[in-house]
């Protein structure tokens, strides 16, 4: 019998943990692998609300550089190629980072880091039992996203699936609906017995269950933990009486119900996109290839947006408003405005570090527009802070512009605290 140590390297062998903005080198995955990265198209899941998009600013994941190394500039999550391969992509939250001897805590720190974040913004949500083997290092992120899709699913079997009417078309002995001629007449041209009918059936085999049915066979199939395949086998039965979509896309979830009676499926369902909607790969790959991914900038403005929601002197938030000057071009418009003790302020987050502690030009010219065209006297530009790395100390620049005193104010956001460093 293989000893524990055995069993953790062949657990480990296919799966490379790496950060956002760091080359690391390709020697120790399969050509095939590395050919699969590379060509990873972005789909990325924005998290600005329920909106997706896809993201042409970096129409690749991965890009290819000297030495046979690859880097994913923006993007933080997992991917799983066809051969098995799991490349982990965690923030980068170090200063200083050798990506080949990163150390098992400073990757446990960055992907519990990475999933705290998940859950703060409203993306994910997982069990303690998934939280306590991703810290002994038996879970891979992408078995957490699994894990979490899992038990929500199971929550939803256990407080009853809904049902909804289902539009049916049958060949049937007796009628039943309406008959459907153009059909009745092409299958039943010399049959009096029968009636192609159309009808409206009560059933739990509507898009939604099966949207949740195709998520967990996909589950169940790309898993490699023990427990992740128990719990989609127990899950499996009792879903037996509904269809699966054999090619789910983004339309099949635009179809979704969102009423006050489907507001229990939300977490299922948004699980399930992940796992479904994977990123298109060009030439390579297939079926079995698996990408979760978060545009990491985006990430960090979602949980700041949560945060500010929750601060007590916070008031009247209103993230990513359209502003009237920039109307018909749709775009700038800021991450946040909101009142701050009494203040009107607009905001903007930044999921990267000032140069010597002052932001640049560009970050300057856009909050100082948002100040004029909101006719506000303050902003704030904020950027992450962990333990001894990021903005250490908020910090505050006056301007003058025709007699009107305008500051802008720095301001670090601790991701140990998740609150502002006012």
């Amino acid at each position: 019998m293989a000893s524990s140590k055995t069993k953790a390297r062949m657990m480990h062998r296919h799966r490379l943990t790496v950060f956002e903005s760091t080359p690391f080198p390709t020697g120790s995955i399969s050509h095939a692998a590395q050919k699969e990265l590379v060509e990873l198209v972005s789909q990325a899941v924005y998290v600005h609300g329920a909106d997706e998009a896809i993201d042409n600013e970096d129409k690749y994941i991965f890009t290819p550089l000297r030495g046979n190394r690859l880097v994913s500039w923006r993007y933080v999550g997992v991917v799983q190629t066809s051969d098995g391969t799991v490349i982990e992509i965690l923030p980068k939250i170090f200063k200083e980072l050798d990506i080949e001897n990163a150390t098992t805590i400073q990757q446990e720190k960055a992907r519990n880091l990475l999933l705290q974040m998940l859950q703060k913004a409203g993306l994910i949500s997982y069990r303690q039992s998934a939280s306590a083997k991703l810290q002994t290092g038996d879970y891979s992120l992408l078995e957490v996203f699994i894990h979490s899709f899992l038990r929500e699913a199971q929550e939803l079997t256990r407080r009853g699936l809904r049902k909804d009417y289902v539009s049916t078309e049958m060949n049937l002995t007796t009628l039943r609906g309406r008959i459907h001629f153009p059909r009745h007449v092409r299958k039943n041209p010399t049959t009096s017995h029968r009636h192609y009918c159309r009808y409206d059936e009560y059933c739990a085999d509507c898009i939604e269950n099966r949207l949740l049915t195709t998520a967990v066979q996909k589950a169940y199939r790309i898993s490699k933990d023990s427990q992740n395949k128990k719990l989609a086998s127990q899950l499996l039965p009792l879903m037996d009486d509904i269809s699966t979509i054999p090619f789910p896309e983004k339309r099949h979830f635009d179809q979704c119900r969102n009423d006050r009676h489907m507001r229990y499926y939300a977490d299922a369902l948004r699980t399930a996109r992940y796992i479904l909607l994977s990123p298109p790969i060009p030439k390579t790959g297939g079926e079995a290839t698996t990408a979760i991914l978060f545009n990491m900038a985006n990430l960090f403005e979602k949980t700041v947006e949560r945060c500010l929601s929750e601060d007590s002197a916070v008031s009247n938030l209103a993230p990513q408003k359209s502003l009237p000057w920039f109307k018909k071009l749709g775009r700038p418009r800021p991450d946040y405005v909101f009142h701050d003790g009494g203040t009107p302020i607009v905001a903007d987050a930044k999921w990267k570090l000032p140069q010597e502690g002052k932001p640049n030009n560009a970050d300057q010219y856009q909050l100082f527009s948002y100040m004029q065209v909101l006719d506000t006297c303050a902003a704030y530009i904020i950027y992450p802070q962990i333990g001894a790395y990021g903005l250490l100390s908020s910090m505050q620049f006056q301007f003058d512009l025709r007699g009107k005193a305008l500051t802008l104010h720095i301001i670090p956001f601790s991701l140990e605290t998740f609150l502002l460093c006012r």
